[in-house]
């Protein structure tokens, strides 16, 4: 997801600031591909049954049903959802997706209704990131699986918005702010996390890690992004990796 301005009516963090929404990735993006690459050669995405967290207008979700039998999208902007819905409305297999408009800390579905949820880029937006894991803790069966990505701590440059003095800025111009955690915290729209972040988190709600790595930013915004493209990637398998614009994380429910 991307900068997006944020609105009063927008989640806001317990003091109170806004939290933005984000956009969804353009349909074709890379960037959609690249996170469910990585996410599958961690651990497979297949099985009968996944929950998309805060699915937007469906860019990852759609993909989703190349692995499971059906699939389950919440959002909680409404305008997205319609999008989502008209455009698979004329789908021959668009009774496999259900899509409602509920948050990813209230899901109305009963306890272990799940072989997989995914949060792709959703919770630095959410409310209350614990009660959202522990919302997907509840909702997978054992053995299941909680696949996620979301900002990096590490990557240098914030791919939301900075909240400064009461106006909403972008992020481009103020490099090496989510290394500062305290500024961070104190001006961004959307949180960012360490792996380590991530395993405090979902361990305390009882997820064990099945592994972790990073994405490396797609680079299909800038020009001449594509030469640059198979080095930076490369990058993956190095230590640089921890420079990457996103986590990639796969925790199981034992």
């Amino acid at each position: 997801m991307s900068e997006h301005v944020t609105t009063p009516d927008e989640p806001a963090w317990g003091d109170g600031r806004a939290l933005s929404l984000g956009w969804p990735e353009p349909l074709d993006s890379l960037g959609i591909t690249r996170r469910l690459e990585l996410l599958d050669a961690i651990r497979p995405l297949r099985g009968e049954r996944i929950l998309d967290m805060g699915c937007g207008n469906g860019s990852y979700t759609e993909r989703l049903l190349d692995g499971f039998a059906r699939v389950t999208g919440v959002e909680v902007e409404e305008v997205r959802l319609e999008e989502f819905r008209r455009r698979i409305a004329d789908r021959p297999d668009a009774d496999r997706f259900d899509l409602r408009l509920e948050s990813a800390e209230a899901v109305s579905d009963p306890d272990g209704s799940y072989d997989a949820v995914i949060a792709i880029e959703t919770l630095e937006h959410v409310v209350d990131h614990e009660r959202a894991a522990a919302e997907a803790f509840r909702l997978l069966r054992p053995g299941g699986a909680l696949y996620i990505t979301v900002p990096n701590r590490g990557f240098p440059f914030e791919t939301h918005s900075f909240m400064i003095r009461g106006t909403e800025r972008r992020s481009k111009w103020y490099p090496f702010v989510p290394w500062i955690r305290p500024l961070h915290r104190r001006i961004s729209t959307a949180r960012n996390y360490r792996p380590a972040d991530l395993r405090a988190l979902l361990e305390g709600v009882g997820f064990t890690e099945v592994g972790t790595t990073f994405m490396m930013p797609p680079l299909e915004r800038w020009g001449p992004g594509r030469h640059l493209r198979p080095a930076i990637h490369g990058l993956e398998r190095t230590p640089a990796r921890h420079l990457g614009v996103s986590v990639v994380t796969v925790h199981e429910k034992p």
